[in-house]
């Protein structure tokens, strides 16, 4: 019978011969007709056609989109079908389609017609998965696993369909349940392990990995989920120790410490995580991901010289080249070259392009051509629409700096007109009214984003800044800051924000320590000034001169540091 499916082609060329319209040759000879109280014998030809014309529906409805009819009518050819392969489709396209019953019905037709069909527990055991007949599912997949002749094989099949088809919960148990069965298996524990991962139970998973251990001690893949579950657990180090152990054992092996260095990266041991980039890179100065992500690092770490000969790399070797571009600029940049910086970005294209442009208009702008950097933006907005919120932020951004406060609230009120309730939009309205001194506006804008978004935590703080900096508002200025801080409390602004408040109360020491941490965490001139305000009326004035010393190294003119030490040392 494997052969109906393999015939429907045939069979759609001669039902159109069949069509009405079509002339029809007579038949050379009739048909023998049964004799008197003989009922006619349904015949093996009949039986077949019977089953390629379900096969035939089904397959049309199926080509249309009209899954439960296709799955209707491979049942229906399933089960007049003596065929396994007719049966499996039925239970397959069934499961795909969502129709349990009907792809359990297939299932089931599939293992009587075949006699033995292991992969039908596959079928049986994924709708037993989505009614939470938990059990059930176990004793099908306890079966795929006999069946496959090699139980890692096996549970590795399990683990895939529990992955694809079971919540995760409902994963653990299965697995649980499965290892009861074979505890001897390390591939059980392991799959067991990987699950837990998956649900988020880190200590489930930790067993886990010790028990496959325990079986297996020398077994690479059990070393690295027992790391994971570590780092899942919070316990960082005894996971980098096991990560460690193997390299030292294995120290050629490209993938593990490909593993070992985005764990390091993970965890923003960025200096560590460089370290092994650059093994990585000497091993296979061929691999451009690994190139591309050893540049990034040295950029971050400050390294530039190495960083550009990384993007370099790529650049002449065709690799990843818009983005090395792009990075190319920013050294530059950084570099104090801005017209090195703009030739860079200007050779950029695709994704990283309209990032680019905006790089352009601030490089213009800060070395005093504002007016080209506006139509620079302007050219942006028209040919990406989908920058054009971006370039709107930035333009205003930048007539904001460059004192031109009308200008800047005026192209944010249009752009607003445009894009009517855009956060990032009323945001940088907002922070121009504050400085037009129409707080009205500012608030208003700012509880706008807030009403849309309660957990805004830039909005909250800069609300709560506003009125704590601005007005006498200071108890509410806190709590909207206080909101903040409980959604993000290592953000360096907003630890700003507090320690800000807490001064305006008169609470010195409390104001201090939220204030050395946004120092910690930012080398904001604004965080400095304040840190050194509240040192300078705790007596601390030495310290306070240190921290506002540091930002004058920097930028001399620095205005909120000037106008701080001015008002307290005069």
């Amino acid at each position: 019978m494997q052969r109906l499916l393999v015939l429907l082609p045939v069979l759609l060329l001669t039902a159109c011969a069949n069509m009405p319209g079509r002339q029809q040759q007579p038949a050379e000879k009739p048909s023998p007709q049964p004799s008197a109280g003989q009922a006619p014998a349904k015949s093996e030809f009949q039986a077949e056609n019977t089953v390629l014309y379900h096969l035939l529906v089904a397959e049309l409805a199926g080509a249309r989109g009209d899954l439960d009819q296709a799955v209707d009518q491979y049942l229906a050819a399933a089960e007049r079908s003596s065929d396994p392969a007719v049966a499996e489709r039925a239970a397959r396209i069934a499961l795909y389609a969502g129709r349990n019953d009907a792809a359990e019905r297939a299932a089931r037709r599939w293992m009587a017609v075949s006699g033995d069909a292991p992969q039908a527990n596959e079928v049986l055991a994924v709708v037993a998965l989505r009614q939470n007949r938990v059990d059930e599912a176990v004793d099908h997949l306890d079966r795929l696993i006999k069946a496959s002749g090699d139980t890692a094989s096996g549970f590795s099949e399990v683990g895939s369909i529990l992955q694809r088809e079971a919540k995760p919960a409902n994963a653990v148990t299965v697995l649980q349940k499965l290892v009861q069965r074979y505890p001897k298996e390390r591939a059980a524990h392991y799959a067991l392990g990987e699950a837990a991962l998956n649900a988020g139970q880190a200590e489930l998973a930790l067993k886990a990995a010790n028990d496959a251990l325990a079986l297996s001690p020398k077994w690479r893949d059990a070393y690295i989920l027992r790391a994971q579950a570590y780092l899942d657990n919070g316990q960082s180090e005894k996971g980098l120790a096991d990560l460690q152990r193997l390299l030292t054992q294995t120290p050629n092996d490209y993938d593990l410490r490909l593993h070992y260095a985005r764990t390091l990266l993970d965890l923003s041991r960025t200096k560590e995580a460089l370290a092994e980039f650059k093994q990585l890179v000497k091993k296979h100065p061929d691999d451009a991901q690994v190139v591309y992500a050893t540049a990034l690092l040295a950029m971050d770490a400050g390294q530039m010289e190495e960083a550009r000969n990384y993007l370099l790399k790529l650049v002449n070797e065709g690799q990843r080249t818009d983005a090395a571009y792009y990075y190319l600029g920013r050294i530059a940049e950084q570099e104090g070259d801005y017209k090195g910086g703009i030739r860079w970005y200007s050779r950029v294209g695709g994704e990283y392009r309209g990032q680019a442009q905006l790089r352009i208009a601030v490089a213009l702008a800060d070395h005093g051509e504002l007016e080209k950097a506006r139509s620079r933006l302007r050219s942006l907005r028209r040919e990406n629409p989908d920058m054009a919120v971006r370039g709107y932020t930035v333009e205003g951004d930048l007539l904001r700096s460059a004192g031109r406060l009308q200008d800047s609230l005026d192209l944010y009120t249009k752009a607003l007109a445009e894009h009517s309730d855009n956060a990032d939009l009323l945001y940088g309205r907002a922070m121009t009214a504050v400085q037009l001194d129409r707080l009205e506006l500012a608030e208003k804008d700012l509880r706008h984003i807030i009403e849309q978004d309660p957990n805004n935590a830039q909005a909250l703080n800069a609300l709560g800044y506003t009125l704590v900096d601005e007005t006498d508002r200071v108890e509410e200025g806190l709590s909207l800051i206080e909101k903040a801080y409980n959604i993000k409390p290592d953000d360096p602004a907003i630890q700003d924000s507090m320690g800000w408040a807490y001064y305006r109360m008169g609470k010195l020491e409390k104001a201090v320590g939220y204030l050395e941490d946004a120092h910690e965490g930012s080398d904001e001139p604004e965080i400095a000034a304040h840190l050194g305000e509240v040192l300078w009326k705790l007596g601390n004035r030495d310290r306070a001169r240190q921290v506002w010393q540091d930002v004058l190294e920097r930028d001399p003119d620095n205005p909120y540091v000037r106008e701080t030490m001015d008002r307290l040392m005069r």
